[in-house]
């Protein structure tokens, strides 16, 4: 389980021990979206792996965390710059992550939404 709130703070629970995991650390930018994506492809993990952590911020920034290893994902620190354009830069915050969860053996394609238009984004690897 992970929360967020306007203090830029993310916190994982663990579900089986019921307390506290990780306290990520502090976003430079307001967390607009969180999710657990179904398959974590992204860090070359298996399909119902839930340690991958994806964010989005008020600046359009994507950021994946993995939470067994409590750190920023190999992913996220090779792709985090290379994010279309169109979406790094918009004026809108991205407000929401969808995930495809059929994509069991190629890279995750995610799907950010935009808040004021039906805008939809894909980003693949």
């Amino acid at each position: 389980l992970a929360v967020s709130g306007t203090s830029n703070h993310v916190l994982v629970y663990s579900l089986d021990s019921m307390s506290l995991h990780w306290k990520l650390p502090t976003c430079s930018s307001r967390i607009t979206s969180l999710a657990f994506p179904p398959s974590s492809t992204l860090t070359n993990r298996r399909v119902g792996d839930d340690s991958t952590l994806v964010l989005s911020s008020v600046d359009n920034k994507i950021h994946v965390y993995d939470v067994e290893a409590k750190r920023l994902a190999d992913w996220s620190r090779e792709n985090s710059e290379n994010f279309p354009t169109q979406l790094r830069f918009r004026s809108d915050p991205v407000v929401g992550l969808a995930f495809r969860p059929e994509m069991d053996t190629t890279p995750e394609t995610m799907i950010t939404t935009n808040n004021n238009t039906s805008d939809t984004n894909v980003v693949s690897e």
